[in-house]
């Protein structure tokens, strides 16, 4: 699709680190991917889901409960060694547990633009699909994943039905929903989520982990402030200070304070080098413009990766093209977005980043199969484009539908889904005035680079010429400007009839894209470590 078309909001996937002695007595505990059938892993996977419980409230209990959250969320048999936690905080597209955002993917309802037709190629990527497919890591294919996860969910669901007050349980179901909403773009998940969170408060209020379980769906639905507050608890009752640090970090990430949040992650990455660690270090690293540094922290996460569940490698990869689009590399990005929907063909958001950069026919396909097991309107309104640039007037049916889904998320959870509905509004819809109002709310929730950009771009839509260049210039003062920011200014100037500023930012333009030359140059895409997806038997 059209370069507007491919512009994305900020990246908030990004999760909590686990602890790093918990990793390693998972993957020997578990790891029975190689060695062992399905059903072998499963019932491994169960016993040591009890063990873990057994432990939930007693002395180890803030460590009982990663680990819980590594086995849900990693949906499969062997745990890796970096597994991300749906009990954390992120600050990636709508937050999963503690600090964690939904993968949801804005990039078709950026633009109106139609699907491009075809895919530029990239000198940087050319040529690397034989070496990397000699070189793929080799991961447990999508199927047995997928099978094993809702094996786990399914299990998660019977014991706390079982159990309704166990502390381990609700929280094995809540990591296990915000995981399905946030891979795989079931959005009733939250519901679910939100519920046991409440229950498990309620059965446990002098529990710390309770409260952190609290912040992490707090953080899930974009209600920042409160589980700032549900942190402030858990710490009073006696929270671990390392999972504290790290839900904060993540939090400061999704609100756009990256300096705050790398400061933690790169103490956490230097202490313990796993695969979230440097994928945290890695995002942030990527929204303060520093291209480079970002992508060789990536390649350290896939090099600390030596298990084999596509969830962990397929969310790096994911992550990793995000950084190279926000930067305007869209052929490097478009490689690493294939390779997470390689190796997870039902990773939600990876598949609506990557529709964004390929062919309408192509697009359409991958979206469909999309569509047909999220209840996410993002990729209804995604597929209503692609149809339209295939047949005019096609798209009708999906874009009525996607309509109808947004005016729903909007009633239940206006602070989660406000920039995908800014962006659906302004776009698809063609309500420019809606798309004020939604993105006026959004941005009161987060000053953050991304939010100023949808409130720039709908003033500019709704001919508001005055208030979109006032907040064009309060985005561009801020430490961190996305490309997509400056952009949107650029737009607000011209309509303003500001022409020095555009004439500037024309220039600012020009200085990122060569900046992005200079880092691709220096990080040669990859054809080993993180390369197309292979997966084992």
């Amino acid at each position: 699709m059209q370069s507007a078309l491919n512009k994305q909001r900020d990246s908030r996937l990004a999760q909590k680190a686990a602890n790093g002695a918990v990793d390693g007595a998972m993957s020997k505990t578990v790891n029975s991917q190689v060695n062992g059938t399905v059903n072998e892993s499963r019932a491994r996977l169960a016993a040591l889901l009890e063990r873990i419980a057994s432990i939930a409230n007693g002395p180890r209990r803030g460590v009982a409960l990663v680990a819980l959250a590594l086995v849900t969320v990693s949906c499969r048999e062997a745990p890796n060694s970096g597994a991300v936690p749906a009990a954390t905080l992120s600050s990636s597209t709508a937050p999963n547990a503690v600090g964690s955002t939904p993968s949801r993917s804005a990039a078709s309802t950026r633009s109106s633009t139609p699907p491009r037709d075809g895919a530029r190629p990239n000198s940087a990527t050319a040529g690397s699909d034989a070496a990397a497919a000699k070189h793929a890591l080799r991961t447990t294919s999508p199927a047995v994943a997928l099978e094993n996860f809702r094996a786990q969910l399914a299990n998660a669901e019977r014991r706390a039905k079982t159990a309704p007050a166990d502390l381990g349980a609700l929280s094995a179901l809540v990591s296990a929903h915000l995981e399905q909403a946030s891979r795989l773009g079931v959005l009733s998940s939250f519901e679910t989520a939100d519920a046991a969170s409440k229950r498990a408060l309620a059965a446990h209020p002098k529990n710390p982990a309770a409260h952190m379980l609290r912040a992490s769906v707090y953080a899930a639905l974009h209600h920042f402030d409160e589980a700032d507050r549900a942190l402030a608890l858990a710490e009073k009752l006696g929270a671990p200070q390392g999972e504290l640090e790290q839900a904060r970090a993540t939090l400061a990430m999704a609100r756009g304070h990256y300096d705050e949040a790398f400061a933690s992650f790169d103490a956490r990455a230097k202490s313990h080098g796993d695969t979230v660690s440097s994928t945290l270090l890695a995002i942030c690293l990527g929204h303060m413009q520093r291209t480079a540094e970002s992508d060789a922290k990536f390649e350290a996460a896939t090099e600390a990766f030596h298990d084999t569940s596509p969830f962990v490698l397929a969310w790096v990869e994911f992550e990793r093209g995000a950084m190279w689009e926000r930067a305007g590399d869209e052929a490097r990005a478009r490689q690493y977005y294939r390779q997470a929907v390689t190796r997870l063909p039902a990773f939600a958001h990876a598949v609506g980043h990557l529709a964004a950069l390929l062919p309408p026919a192509e697009a359409k396909t991958l979206l469909e199969g999309v569509a047909r097991t999220s209840d996410d309107p993002e990729y209804l309104a995604t597929l209503a484009t692609v149809e339209d640039a295939l047949a005019a007037g096609s798209g009708r049916a999906h874009r009525e539908e996607a309509a109808r889904g947004y005016e729903v998320l909007m009633k239940k959870y206006p602070l989660a889904f406000a920039d995908h509905a800014g962006w659906y509004y302004l776009n698809v819809a063609k309500d420019a005035e809606h798309a004020v109002t939604v993105a006026a709310q959004n941005l009161r929730n987060r000053r953050s680079s991304q939010a100023f950009e949808l409130m720039i771009a709908a003033e500019t839509a709704a001919a508001l010429g005055p208030e979109a260049c006032e907040h064009a210039d309060e985005a561009l003062a801020l430490p961190y400007v996305s490309r997509g920011v400056v952009e949107a200014a650029l737009g607000a100037y011209r309509a303003c009839g500001t022409a020095a500023r555009a004439e500037e930012l024309d220039r600012e333009l020009a200085r990122r894209t060569e900046a992005t030359r200079v880092a691709a140059a220096a990080r040669p895409a990859t054809a080993g470590a993180s390369a197309t997806a292979a997966a084992a038997p």
